[in-house]
Parts: C-alpha cells; sequence; structure tokens
C-alpha cells in the first residue's frame, strides 16, 4: 500500500542513506560473514588479538606531532583527552583547560574544533594490525 503523504525524494533519500550507511545487503552479508569469522577464531584460540596501547600507538604519536611542547604531558592524556573534546569546541582550549594552561598546538591546528583534530589525527596516522 502506498502512502501519499511519502515523496518520490525521501524514498530516494532513504534508499541512499542506508546502502551509504550500512552499505548494500551483500557487503553486509560479506561483513557479517567476515565478523562471524573473526569471532569463531577467539573463541577457539586462534584469533590474533592486539593490545590497545598498541593499537592507538600511531594516532597518538602523530596527535603529540600536533603539540609545539608536549613536556609534562604524558601521551595517554593527551589522547584520552582528545576523545573527551566536544566536537564544536575549540581543542587546543579544551587541552588547556584538561592539561595544563601553557600547552600549545603548532599554528595549524591551533583553530582546529575537537573532530576537526580527531579527524587530521585518524588520517595521518599510521595504524597497521
Amino acid at each position: 500500500m502506498l502512502n501519499p503523504g511519502i515523496t518520490l525524494g525521501q524514498v530516494i533519500h532513504g534508499l541512499l542513506w542506508e546502502l551509504s550507511f550500512h552499505g548494500s545487503p551483500a557487503s553486509r552479508k560479506e561483513e557479517s560473514a567476515k565478523l562471524k569469522c573473526l569471532a569463531n577464531e577467539v573463541h577457539t584460540g586462534e584469533g590474533i588479538t592486539h593490545r590497545a596501547a598498541d593499537l592507538f600507538a600511531g594516532y597518538k604519536a602523530t596527535l603529540a606531532s600536533c603539540f609545539i611542547d608536549t613536556v609534562g604531558c604524558a601521551l595517554d592524556d593527551l589522547y584520552d583527552t582528545l576523545v573527551c573534546i566536544d566536537d564544536h569546541d575549540n581543542a587546543e582550549a579544551a587541552f588547556q583547560e584538561k592539561l595544563r594552561p601553557n600547552i600549545r598546538l603548532k599554528p595549524q591546528f591551533s583553530g582546529m574544533t575537537g573532530m576537526e583534530l580527531r579527524g587530521y589525527v585518524r588520517m595521518n596516522s599510521d595504524i597497521t594490525f
């Protein structure tokens, strides 16, 4: 049964959103199969696991390179602060508030929001598994 309150544009928008966010049905089945295989490997003791510290080491190194000086701040504290900064808050101000008043980002990063700095760190980190 058709709903006269729904436009073709809404249907297309909904369809494109589902495909872009979740992927096509075929790709979702493929991802599901991969996840089930990985879970089975972990349960049987055959899977390879990684320490969280190792997984995020590349992020932390990239984040540290965004600062003029990180003396007195542990990489873990920098990373923990980064993930807690609100998307639209100034990242440098948040680091100064949470860690120390004189911590400074390099000029090219000082105006970034939390979301922008997280995006930069994600896109420029060497993460290998």
